[in-house]
């Protein structure tokens, strides 16, 4: 359609254009002399003329680009993670692979004899589409023919099914309890030696920047009681030890700081977490200059300083031999009151401290690692606060913490203290790699949002979720842009809110058969349990197809379009085309409008037009300070900015929106828009 719109402006531009002169006109003597060109006349005005040229090329080029903007496609299948903390059918024996990697399940037809097989509905070379010239062999080329069997003859001891995905004639020996019987079965794949159920044995860690800025104080309305010592500091330098007031400040409110927020949002989470889940183990590292592991408050506090700052070494072996020997139900007491005795001071060594604390929570599958900050790491390995190579370096130190938490089943959630800059750009990838969440917040609002991140329980670690679609189909990988009927995502942890989203299409050169009413798709999640049991989940079943884009519409979750269509716009901003992500989120806003037909898909139409303005302003904004800097950018040219230039100019505010635009999850659609 977008083709056609573009046909029909060329069209209505060349019918515009004034017809050219006949032949002979050419030749023929003007009766009269011609005028003078005035001084608009382009051949006084070069300026004028150049400028003229310039604007037409930009927008032809700005054409160009607009060809490779691709539309959202209605066509998107969404797994919802969660599931895998449910228990559901559970196999007995081993699954039954066919070489196409696809899995035996419920959907296909077993039989006895070989001869019952029959190829109806197989793809074959006749459905190949000729309308297509330009097409290579490779994409044209319709799915094989059905391969012979390997047996001879029939066997009385194996059923055999042709595979609905490569149409490969498989057997095997099944008894009656190993043949699938529900669309959604569970294989276990690898028991570990001593199985043990560490959801409810998980750690928390809080991982608490008390640098010298965290002193910095807020207002709320009356005089409140605070419990802490953040005033001890400043105490020697008073007398009398009574308020100090600046003339004409406010004595009816109270100066809280952001270390004594944070002081209260942990307590608040320790007594929450004794009484709900008593057997966590919860852990408090503290950073300025130096590191200071005080565990689960019942045990002797290890300080880390000096060059131990700079190693990576060093620091990931005090951190992995450091064991929280308590859980919260007996530490709760002692815990809290070390929280309360924390003071402010120093500079920021926040790698070091994110480094420790993710190692002594690695010790147990399904923890989570909570850091709190209000400024740039400066010392030790992790510092932000070089450039060149230096910040280079930084940045692949945060990446490793993150894929070695991601691997070790680790989340990272990282919470930045509104109205300071820490650098959210080169700390998101820790929550990204983990399925943590990137915040920034107002001092007063962290015990809330402390919660909202430990309400999220992890399910599994070690996900990885792999599509299996119709040989006449393939789904688009948004990173690397590679299509194939099967596609493998790798997840890592996953949590009660996590979904993965596959876009698919009709493959180049095919047409599915008129007398196909569905294809058949698989979805293969290989996980780890959080008692370290290895399983497969197979999900089957045989998906309706429509050939109208009407119907697709009116039956489209709007929802699930709408974060698969901010999730691409958010990966697109963040390798620094802003323009090539504000028109594909504005392409998408169209496709979404339109199919909002239904009284539930207007409501969710509304949540995401939200969510789609917030996305719109926030990269514009991003846009215009650029230009106020003199810096300007255009995707419509090739005057596109590197993405490192771009990384480098963002707010902390504009990193925390695309990161949290780019984890977005049907749950937080609505979060995302509110806050």
């Amino acid at each position: 359609m977008a083709d056609e719109d573009r046909m029909s402006e060329e069209a209505s531009e060349s019918a515009a254009a004034p017809p050219a002169p006949p032949a002979a006109a050419a030749d023929a003597l003007p009766s009269s002399p011609p005028p003078l060109p005035s001084s608009r006349s382009p051949a006084y005005n070069p300026l004028l003329n150049a400028l003229k040229k310039k604007r037409a090329a930009k927008v032809a080029a700005s054409r160009k680009v607009s060809k490779k903007i691709r539309d959202l496609d209605t066509n998107v299948f969404a797994v919802k993670l969660g599931f895998l903390g449910e228990d559901v059918s559970m196999a007995t024996g081993d699954p039954i692979f066919c070489e196409c990697g696809a899995c035996l399940s419920s959907v296909d037809k077993l039989s006895t004899s070989l001869a019952s097989l029959s190829p109806d509905g197989a793809a074959s070379s006749s459905t190949s589409s000729s309308s297509s010239s330009s097409t290579s062999t490779s994409e044209a080329s319709a799915p094989a023919e059905p391969a012979e069997p390997a047996e001879p003859a029939d066997d009385p001891d194996r059923l055999y099914w042709r595979c609905a995905f490569c149409n490969k004639i498989n057997s095997a020996l099944l008894s009656e309890e190993e043949v699938p019987k529900e669309s959604i079965v569970d294989y276990i794949r690898e028991v570990p030696a001593k199985a043990e159920n560490t959801e409810e044995k998980a750690s928390v860690v809080f991982c608490i920047d008390v640098s010298g800025s965290m002193c910095v104080t807020s207002e709320i309305p009356g005089k409140v009681a605070l419990r802490g010592n953040s005033k001890s500091t400043y105490n020697s330098f008073v007398d009398d030890n009574s308020d100090q007031f600046l003339p004409g400040q406010r004595r009816d409110v109270t100066y809280v700081s952001r270390l004594q927020s944070v002081q209260a949002a942990i307590a608040a989470q320790i007594e929450t977490l004794s009484k709900q889940k008593p057997n966590y183990s919860v852990g408090l590292v503290t950073f300025n200059d130096e590191v200071t592991v005080i565990g689960d408050g019942q045990q002797h506090q290890e300080v880390i300083a000096g060059d131990k700052l700079h190693s990576y070494d060093e620091l990931l072996k005090a951190g992995e031999s450091y064991v929280l020997q308590s859980t919260i139900g007996v530490a709760e007491q002692a815990l809290s009151s070390k929280v309360f005795a924390l003071e402010e001071g120093g500079a920021t060594a926040l790698g070091p401290g994110l480094l420790v604390s993710v190692a002594i929570a690695a010790q147990t599958p399904g923890s989570k690692v909570v850091i709190c900050t209000d400024g740039l790491a400066n010392v030790g390995i992790g510092s932000l606060d070089g450039d060149g190579e230096s910040k280079a370096a930084a940045e692949r130190f945060y990446e490793t913490i993150g894929l070695y938490a991601k691997t070790r089943g680790v989340s990272i959630s990282v919470i930045s203290i509104r109205g300071s800059e820490a650098s959210l750009e080169q700390l998101g990838v820790l929550a990204d790699l983990t399925s943590g969440t990137v915040d920034m917040v107002n001092p007063l609002e962290i015990t809330s949002q402390f919660s909202a991140i430990l309400s999220v329980p992890l399910v599994a670690t070690h996900v990885n979720v792999k599509l299996i679609l119709s040989p006449y189909m393939q789904a688009r990988d948004e990173d690397t842009e590679a299509e194939a009927s099967t596609l493998s995502k790798e997840i890592g942890n996953v949590t009660t809110e996590s979904e993965a989203l596959f876009e698919y299409t009709l493959k180049k050169g095919l047409e599915i058969p008129p007398n196909l009413s569905a294809l058949p798709v698989q979805v293969q999640v290989h996980y780890t349990k959080m008692n370290g049991v290895k399983c497969v989940r197979v999900v089957s079943e045989a998906q309706p197809i429509t050939r109208s884009r009407e119907e697709a519409e009116a039956e489209a979750d709007v929802s699930v379009l709408g974060v698969h269509a901010m999730k691409n716009a958010a990966v697109v901003a963040q390798k620094g085309d802003y323009s090539r992500a504000r028109l594909y989120s504005a392409n998408a806003r169209v496709v979404l409008n339109r199919a909002a037909q239904k009284p539930v898909q207007q409501a969710e139409f509304a949540s995401y037009a939200r969510a789609h303005s917030r996305f719109e302003s926030a990269i514009g904004n991003l846009q215009v300070a650029e230009q106020a800097r003199g810096v300007y950018h255009d995707s419509a040219s090739t005057d596109v900015a590197p993405n490192s230039s771009r990384k480098s100019a963002r707010s902390d505010d504009s990193s925390r929106m695309l990161w949290r635009m780019k984890g977005i999850t049907k749950a937080r659609m609505e979060e995302t828009d509110t806050d």
